[in-house]
Parts: C-alpha cells; sequence; structure tokens
C-alpha cells in the first residue's frame, strides 16, 4: 500500500491528474486502485480486545478517526476483553506531562502509561464502552470502581467526560463529581477552580478536575510515607475509605470494554511482556 501511494502522489505531483505514467495496459488506474482501497478501509470494522478471548498480551487494533495502534488487553481481572488504557504501578514513569503528550499518550506499555485522550475519544465514540477501575493500596488492600457507559469527548470539546452510566463495586464512587468536566493539564486548565477552600492540583497531572477534585488517578506517584499534607498532589480516590480521605494509592489499572458485538482484528503483535 505504501508502493501505491508514493506512486501515485508522484504520479499527481508530476502530472496534476490522476492520471499516473505508471499505468500499464491491463492494470487498474490508480483512481480505480484508489477507489477501491478506500472501499476496502470503508468497510473494514474497528476491532477491540473482545476478539482476544482470555489473552493478557499486546494486540494492535484498528478504530475509526486514528491510525492502527497497539493496546495491552487484560482477561484476569474483571474478565476478558478489557482494553488496558492507564496503567500506575511504581512511579517509573512521569504523569506531569503537558497537553499534547495527554492527548497522544505516553509511556511504556508493558509498564506504566497513558493511552491518549484522542484514542480514548475515537474508542468511546463508535462503540459503547464500560470502564474498570482497579486501586491498590500500600498494605495490599485492592478495591474497584465500574460504570457501564463511558465516554470521552473530542479535542473541540476540551475532551469532555461526557458519560459515565451507573456506577458499581467496592471503592465507592469518586469520578460522578467529574462528570462533564473538561480535561485539564499543568499547561491548560479547562476547569480553573472558582474556590478558596479547594486549591488546583492540576499542576500534578492531567485529569477531568472540578472545585474539590474527588479523584486524581494522574497524580504525582508517592511513597508510603509521603506526608500526608501533599496527598492531594498524587493518587487519590477520594470515596475509598473516606475516613482517611486522601489515603495514597500504590497501583492503578484503568480499563475500558466495548459492549456491543466484538470487532474484526486486522492485526496482531507479539506479546511484549
Amino acid at each position: 500500500m505504501g508502493t501505491y501511494f508514493a506512486k501515485l502522489l508522484s504520479a499527481l505531483a508530476e502530472t496534476g491528474s490522476l492520471k499516473s505514467p505508471v499505468h500499464q495496459p491491463g492494470e487498474k488506474s490508480p483512481f480505480q486502485q484508489l477507489l477501491e482501497q478506500q472501499e476496502r478501509i470503508g468497510n473494514q470494522a474497528p476491532s477491540s480486545c473482545r476478539n482476544f478471548i482470555g489473552s493478557s498480551d499486546i494486540h494492535m487494533i484498528t478504530v475509526p478517526g486514528v491510525d492502527p495502534f497497539p493496546v495491552p488487553c487484560e482477561s484476569r481481572v474483571a474478565g476478558p476483553g478489557w482494553i488496558v488504557v492507564q496503567r500506575r504501578i511504581d512511579g517509573a514513569v512521569s504523569f506531569e506531562r503537558q497537553w499534547a503528550e495527554y492527548m497522544n499518550g505516553f509511556g511504556d506499555l508493558s509498564g506504566e502509561f497513558f493511552i491518549g485522550l484522542q484514542k480514548l475519544h475515537c474508542l468511546t465514540k463508535h462503540r459503547r464502552h464500560e470502564l474498570y477501575i482497579e486501586l491498590q493500596d500500600f498494605n495490599g488492600s485492592v478495591a474497584h470502581a465500574r460504570y457501564d457507559n463511558f465516554q470521552v469527548g473530542s479535542e473541540e470539546e476540551a475532551f469532555e467526560l461526557q458519560s459515565l452510566g451507573e456506577f458499581s463495586g467496592t471503592a465507592g464512587d469518586s469520578l460522578t463529581h467529574h462528570l462533564n468536566g473538561n480535561f485539564s493539564t499543568p499547561d491548560q486548565d479547562s476547569n480553573p477552580s472558582t474556590t478558596e477552600i479547594c486549591p488546583p492540583i492540576s499542576n500534578f497531572g492531567g485529569w477531568w478536575f472540578e472545585d474539590c477534585a474527588q479523584s486524581s488517578l494522574n497524580g504525582r506517584y508517592m511513597d508510603y510515607d509521603a506526608n500526608a499534607d501533599n496527598t492531594q498532589r498524587g493518587i487519590f480516590w477520594a470515596s475509598w475509605r473516606p475516613s482517611d480521605r486522601m489515603a495514597l494509592i500504590k497501583s492503578v489499572k484503568i480499563m475500558i470494554r466495548d459492549l456491543e458485538q466484538p470487532w474484526k482484528v486486522t492485526e496482531t503483535t507479539a506479546n511484549t511482556d
């Protein structure tokens, strides 16, 4: 496909038309090939981890609106078919990033990473997805939050948290407070705080911040012995053990899963674990 498009672009540059000098008798014209290629792309269904039942490897998927990209699939935590879109483990990757990095994604898919807001938008725009958040503290306790209709807006909408659906889980609901909030980063505060009692915390990672944030899973990674006065700068989920509102979180895994029919797989990659 790359050679074909290179020839076509060269012909366009030289002739100003779709009449290609590399077109040979008996071959389809570049124009015919282009139409057929567009038809194939248009008929190609997007894909998800639902096509890799039982897999917790990294696979390549295709979604309308973005180039094909690799995702870690997860089948061990909450059943098969989940796409891992964010993971925190040990602080090896800084999440104090700029808007462009959060939009495009960063990190190591086999370790700590964020998949990217543009990918999240395209994924949740075309299919209904559920959201699953797994949290673990420094004592080994594990809890989760689950939402049955997760959707993220476009870049023009500041990647607004547009839908969550119904909540279930053991960690409590610390995300509905942020519903309809725009995504903010240290260099682009889309939700400036209007109160004096809740200082802005978007300087410590990107999130759908609102006044008096109830969660921040992209905050600064802090060790167990971190100063309690600074924990709101870190990773927190306020409704988990509300008596210890800003209890530090050791690890996070955010996943989404397509709730509709499985999408067609176009390509896979080898396990990179």
